[in-house]
């Protein structure tokens, strides 16, 4: 559908156009890598800069949810599905943070020296990492590194599709 909008003022009319598409609600919940997640009333973010992990309580958007420290320089954070945890990856220290969302106690997963993790997702009872300085993702569940796959040179973001495969992009 063309869409047309003409605006009239002292110097004449001006007019453009755009071509809008408009498509209903996708099949599927949208799930990539990000420095912001919302979680029900909760969002999340991590600001690399301070360090911190910030959150916001949508319920009650003038009362905080809170500052935590968090590792230096986070790149991007994720929630499981049951929304009991929160994965910050830590390219600097070669670690993903979780977090408790109860609590907000927090347990370090360590990962080969050099991987620099830079994206995380959470795919079932596992976070997927995208190993940024060794090319690879890394599979976490039960906190611990499971397992590592060959990805792609300077992984970054990394996505997961509708039928479960990970994509992963620079």
């Amino acid at each position: 559908q063309e869409v047309v909008v003409s605006v009239r003022g002292p110097t004449g009319v001006r007019t453009a156009g755009a071509l809008v598409t408009v498509i209903g609600s996708t099949p599927h919940t949208p799930v990539q890598s990000s420095s912001i997640v919302v979680q029900g009333d909760a969002v999340y973010s991590v600001n690399a800069d301070a360090s911190l992990l910030h959150v916001i309580d949508l319920g009650d958007p003038l009362r905080s949810g809170g500052t935590h420290a968090t590792c230096s320089g986070p790149r991007t954070l994720a929630t499981n599905a049951e929304a009991t945890q929160l994965a910050v990856a830590c390219p600097a220290s070669d670690t993903v943070r979780i977090f408790d969302l109860d609590s907000f106690a927090l347990s370090d997963v360590s990962l080969p020296r050099g991987s620099r993790p830079y994206g995380v997702v959470a795919r079932g009872a596992s976070f997927f990492v995208s190993l940024q300085g060794t090319g690879e993702v890394g599979e976490i569940a039960g906190g611990t590194l499971r397992r590592t796959f060959a990805a792609m040179p300077d992984a970054r973001g990394i996505a997961v599709a509708p039928d479960g495969r990970l994509a992963v992009s620079r």
